[in-house]
């Protein structure tokens, strides 16, 4: 299984699908890779102390452009067939953006979640 992550300041947000279920792999989405990568060293360290492997990916791409999310939603339904997009994360954008990704691929095997982190 693949989570997709939209990458956002609130820690919790970022890793709350993972300590629900171990996913294969985590694709963060967002426009700090900097900020993504500190994320993810954190996490492999975190998981990796419990014997868990998670596969931590990191996509940047422009979240003010509607046209560059949908180019790199797309690339990562057609790269990956097992995806779970988390929405606990991210912004309106982001979401919006999944919307038409998720109706363009109706036969895919795309789950929606959202974690009430309260």
């Amino acid at each position: 299984m693949t989570y997709i992550e939209f990458f956002d300041q609130n820690v919790l947000r970022n890793i709350v699908a993972c300590l629900a279920y171990r996913p294969e792999r985590v694709v963060y989405i967002g426009d700090t890779y900097e900020e993504m990568s500190e994320h993810i060293k954190n996490c492999e360290a975190v998981f990796g102390s419990k014997g868990q492997n998670i596969d931590f990916d990191i996509k940047v791409t422009n979240l003010n452009s509607l046209k560059e999310i949908l180019k790199t939603l797309d690339e990562i339904v057609n790269q990956y067939n097992d995806c779970v997009f988390d929405i606990s994360g991210g912004d309106e954008l982001l979401s919006f953006a999944l919307g038409m990704i998720y109706s363009k691929y109706p036969n895919n095997n795309i789950q929606v979640q959202k974690y009430n982190v309260n």
